[in-house]
Parts: C-alpha cells; sequence; structure tokens
C-alpha cells in the first residue's frame, strides 16, 4: 500500500485542478468525441491533471451525461496496481465527492502502462455553464 500524503501544496494543486474542470465543463458532445477517437481525453491534458507523490495521478473533470452533469474522477499509481481503497475515498473527497462512494458510478480502466478507479458522481444542484473557452469550443 502508498502512503497517501496531502500537504498545503499538494491541496493547491488540487484546487487548481478542480477550478479548472469547474471552469472548463465538459458537454456531452465533446464526451461522444472522445469516446469516438475524434478528440484525445482530458488526461493528456495537464490542466486536468494533478500528480500527488508517491505515485498518485489523478484525472478530474466535469462532464455532462444523458443523467445530468457529473463529476468524474480517475485515479491510477501505475505499475500494473490500484490504489487502496482509503487513498480513493480521501482524494475523492479532497476534490468535492460526497457521501458512500459505492452509490457513485464505479469502473477500473486498463491502459497499457496503467490501471485506474473511475467513479463519477452526479453534481447534484451545482450549476455548470460552459464557458466560450471550454474545451468544448476548442479544436482537438
Amino acid at each position: 500500500m502508498r502512503a497517501l500524503i496531502l500537504d498545503d501544496g499538494i491541496r493547491g494543486e488540487i484546487r487548481r485542478v478542480a477550478d479548472h474542470a469547474r471552469r472548463h465543463p465538459l458537454p456531452l458532445r465533446m464526451l461522444r468525441d472522445i469516446m469516438a477517437g475524434r478528440r484525445r481525453a482530458v488526461g493528456y491534458d495537464p490542466r486536468f491533471v494533478c500528480e500527488i507523490p508517491m505515485g498518485f495521478r489523478v484525472v478530474f473533470s466535469i462532464e455532462e451525461h444523458p443523467g445530468g452533469w457529473m463529476r468524474h474522477i480517475s485515479i491510477s499509481v501505475g505499475g500494473g496496481n490500484l490504489p487502496h481503497p482509503a487513498a480513493v475515498r480521501q482524494i475523492a473527497g479532497e476534490f468535492g465527492f460526497t457521501g458512500d462512494l459505492g452509490d457513485c458510478e464505479r469502473w477500473v480502466e486498463e491502459t497499457e502502462d496503467a490501471r485506474a478507479v473511475n467513479l463519477v458522481q452526479p453534481l447534484g444542484g451545482e450549476d455548470v455553464t460552459a464557458p466560450a473557452d471550454s474545451p468544448s469550443r476548442s479544436t482537438p
């Protein structure tokens, strides 16, 4: 199990990524483009990525799904391992996830070099508006 240490500097990085995601929500049409391979996933954009010491990599976005606006987090540790559930709970909480994470839509994503725990949770009453400079309005 990897140690998770969240100091003020790391919390500042988490705020940076979370603030960027809130200012640049991803509309449903953009998610469809990503899934169809017409656009790169936000995990390739460092503005949506937070590296936490001891090998944690976190990708966070606000996304429009058919069921409404959601927060989406992907947490990996590399080496083919998965992050410990306690680390997932703590990191997700720092990004605004609330309640029992078992109620979130969740899955394990497998790529060539990593496995990641993904969680998606409805935003609830949070207001979401895609600004003119959101990634959805730019070219891939």
